[in-house]
């Protein structure tokens, strides 16, 4: 499958109103992702999840990314029974899906080759010099081009 067909998506959702950050990272690493692995037209899943320490300085508690092979296998997934009497329900008991925000990846650049290491940094909106601090440890940093801008949570 080339790059040029792969349909890769970037989902953001915040906590919902009233619920525990912590519970809902746990319930996100634990549950949610079996109820999204077990769908139809999904090459790849990966989530995202802030550090503990930055729940209180971040707008969305979670963020996930999902590959497809054709833009055709990612509607039929948006438009499967599954997703909408499945996935939609689960997510809603965690996040505020009104205020959830998603975006298509026009472009990835990679700006410094390495192994995909198990931490990854990623920044929304952020100068792209920025991107010249990431530690060493992340031995391989792309820049995610989205199609859409990350709406303006506030600081």
């Amino acid at each position: 499958m080339s790059a040029d067909t792969i349909q890769h998506r970037v989902y953001l959702g915040p906590c919902r109103a009233g619920g525990d950050p912590a519970v809902a990272h746990r319930y996100w690493r634990e549950c949610h992702r079996q109820t999204v692995r077990g769908t139809d037209f999904l090459t790849g899943y990966v989530q995202n999840r802030p550090l503990a320490e930055w729940w209180d300085r971040v707008p969305f508690l979670v963020c996930a990314e999902t590959w497809f092979s054709t833009r055709g296998h990612e509607a039929a997934f948006y438009d499967a029974e599954y997703f909408a009497t499945v996935i939609v329900p689960d997510e809603r008991r965690i996040i505020d899906r009104d205020t959830s925000w998603s975006s298509s990846v026009a472009r990835v650049e990679v700006l410094r080759d390495g192994d995909r290491a198990t931490w990854r940094v990623l920044s929304f909106g952020a100068a792209r010099s920025g991107l010249d601090a990431v530690p060493a440890a992340f031995s391989r940093t792309e820049l995610l081009n989205l199609r859409r801008p990350v709406p303006d949570q506030g600081d």
